[in-house]
């Protein structure tokens, strides 16, 4: 596995255009990828048929991704920026009383993610993930974990705010563990997945961020 990891990662280096036609092709390649992935997966999309989808040559598709399963990186990693600025939006000036209400939004938000598009399911979700995606998984959950912490630091006291990474990280895989059972099973998610990921994520947060926070004692003046 750490063979195969390097193998792929020695190879992410895509190609970013810099010239208006390059840019409109590239961008042309990742929209006939989605469509695909919607379809048939991240299996039925190669390098062929995202050419033939956007009307380009087989070449082009090398010329900005030289291995095509870099494209399904490219992909994740857009779609979990978006998701985490999306986040950002749904948190800013609002005040919590406690932690576990920015929980609710990070879930419910999750839940959306995958539910009302395909691709992130497909990309993120069960087998079907492309190993690439994978991979580059834990960065992401590094990312987000990171930004929660200062979401929190920002409007409670915290005591080991370094202790409570890794367990926001692992709390992400348990959720879409979840998630990833119910679309399995019935092709969706359904609302008992998503109220049990919610409750055993909670119930493991909970242990290990409740006894880290406080809430902040604003003084009167």
């Amino acid at each position: 596995m750490a063979k195969r990891k390097e193998q792929i990662l020695s190879t992410q280096k895509t190609r970013k255009p810099v010239q208006e036609r390059g840019i409109k092709r590239r961008s042309e390649i990742l929209s006939a990828a989605v469509q695909i992935i919607s379809e048939t997966g991240t299996t039925g999309a190669t390098a062929h048929k995202i050419a033939e989808r956007a009307n380009l040559p087989a070449s082009s598709v090398y010329q900005y991704f030289p291995k095509p399963e870099m494209i399904f990186e490219v992909l994740a990693e857009q779609r979990a920026s978006d998701m985490i600025e999306h986040l950002k939006k749904e948190f800013a000036g609002r005040d919590f009383d406690n932690w576990w209400q920015m929980y609710e939004i990070v879930a419910k938000a999750t839940c959306e993610f995958y539910r009302d598009d395909p691709v992130n399911a497909r990309l993120f979700l069960g087998m079907d993930a492309a190993i690439i995606v994978r991979l580059g998984a834990a960065s992401r959950l590094t990312r987000f974990a990171e930004w929660f912490c200062e979401e929190l630091e920002s409007r409670f006291i915290v005591t080991d705010l370094r202790g409570m990474r890794e367990p926001l990280a692992i709390s992400v895989n348990v959720f879409d563990a979840a998630l990833s059972r119910s679309i399995s099973l019935y092709g969706e998610i359904r609302p008992q997945y998503f109220d049990e990921a919610k409750e055993a994520v909670f119930g493991y947060l909970n242990a290990r961020i409740e006894p880290n926070v406080k809430k902040r004692v604003v003084k009167a003046t």
